[in-house]
């Protein structure tokens, strides 16, 4: 899993590449629902064993073409070059359906589930730049979470849920 820092240096060439080849790009920015809660009732050893549980479901998930990175705290991005918004939305489902799945021993005898909420933009709704990409697909996250959280939400100009 990459950081912030090289999902940046990465990102650009891909986002260039797709346009100078006709290709659609799309971005995936998801966080963990009540992450705070996790850390502040079981402890950041808990947190962390999350967060090591998602990063391991998102490699599992995505193509070695795909660049996936944890970009700060609980959030994750996922660029996805030749991928078109239905087939990020397809992807960000699947990922939340697999993080529901793991049940997590956050403490001796104490098993939680965590969630996350899923915001998708593509290079056909959002625009041609990475930051307006990254920004749309933010948007479309916080839409996710105003709409109850544990769902994927596409950035479109009528928004679209899963």
């Amino acid at each position: 899993m990459s950081n912030r820092r090289h999902l940046f240096e990465q990102a650009s060439a891909l986002l260039d590449r797709c346009q100078s080849q006709g290709q659609p790009i799309a971005v995936l920015v998801f966080d963990i629902d009540h992450f705070k809660r996790i850390n502040d009732t079981y402890g950041h050893g808990a947190g962390d064993s999350v967060l090591r549980a998602i990063a391991d479901v998102c490699r599992r998930s995505v193509r070695a073409t795909d660049l996936a990175a944890r970009v700060g705290g609980e959030e994750f991005v996922v660029v996805m070059p030749g991928t078109p918004l239905e087939g990020a939305l397809e992807l960000a489902e699947r990922l939340r359906l697999r993080v529901w799945e793991i049940e997590h021993t956050v403490a001796p005898g104490i098993v939680d589930r965590a969630t996350i909420s899923v915001g998708v933009a593509a290079s056909d709704v959002a625009g041609s730049g990475l930051a307006e990409l990254m920004h749309s697909a933010d948007e479309a996250l916080y839409r996710a979470k105003a709409a109850g959280r544990n769902r994927s939400v596409a950035h479109s100009p009528a928004p679209v849920t899963a």
